[in-house]
């Protein structure tokens, strides 16, 4: 698995599928999948960026998705594991700063990760349900405060 790209930024565009940057990475081109987020907190082009990455296969594509630090990404594979949060739920509720994401689910704030675009009641009962113990562990790992 590749973990990270050091390399230059070359592009960045907002498409109807979310943000998109590519970075160059020893005369290669890698197309990654960021949120809106990331995207306005990345440097100007044709400056050096190091994106933390993950790849996601499904039957009809594979997507680089990636993120400027390394819990951000863990955190991404962890709310892929609640059933109805796919990479475009888990990239959307990434906006939000991760400590506010922990500090919701920790606490059980429905109405926090119901603001999220597209985060329903249902959804956000089964997130915090499924996944209370996962970011406490997390919150634990990354040695966060909240």
């Amino acid at each position: 698995m590749i973990s990270y790209l050091k390399g230059l930024l070359v592009s960045k565009n907002l498409t109807a599928n979310g943000c998109q940057i590519v970075v160059d990475v020893n005369n290669i081109g890698y197309s990654i999948l960021v949120n809106k987020k990331t995207y306005k907190e990345l440097p100007s082009l044709k400056t050096e960026v190091c994106v933390f990455t993950t790849l996601i296969h499904k039957e009809d594509s594979m997507t680089r998705c990636g993120f400027l630090t390394a819990q951000e990404r863990e955190a991404f594979k962890v709310l892929q594991t609640v059933s109805g949060i796919g990479m475009k739920a888990a990239l959307l509720i990434l906006e939000l700063p991760l400590q506010e994401i922990i500090s919701a689910v920790i606490s059980e704030e429905e109405k926090v990760i119901c603001k999220i675009k597209g985060i329903g009641p249902k959804l956000a009962k089964r997130l915090i349900l499924e996944l209370k113990d996962k970011m406490t562990t997390l919150k634990d790992e990354l040695n966060l405060e909240i």
